[in-house]
């Protein structure tokens, strides 16, 4: 019997619906105090592998350019999470409003 660990969230950013592209979306969340990361870079792009033979990378790099892993410790309260969230929202409809 196999379950979830929960351990990672990531959210892909659509930018034309969203109304922020991902790296924007991640600086304006660091300054607001909230740290997230890029989805980790294909292994492909690593220097011991790049004169490696590829095969259908667009994907990966696709999902490495759009995707950002939020906060998810263990230790995140439930308030944190909630400031998490709103502010993701917050950011959608300030920046889509521009558009």
């Amino acid at each position: 019997n196999v379950e979830s660990a929960f351990w990672l969230y990531t959210i892909l950013i659509n930018d034309e619906e969203y109304g922020l592209g991902s790296r924007d979306l991640l600086q304006s969340l660091y300054d607001l105090g909230i740290q997230c990361r890029p989805l980790w870079q294909p292994i492909h792009l690593n220097s011991p592998y790049t004169s490696a033979q590829t095969l259908g990378t667009d994907i990966s790099i696709d999902l490495q350019s759009r995707a950002i892993s939020i906060p998810c410790s263990v230790g995140l309260s439930e308030k944190e999470q909630t400031k998490v969230v709103e502010s993701i929202i917050s950011l959608s409809n300030s920046y889509s409003k521009k558009i």
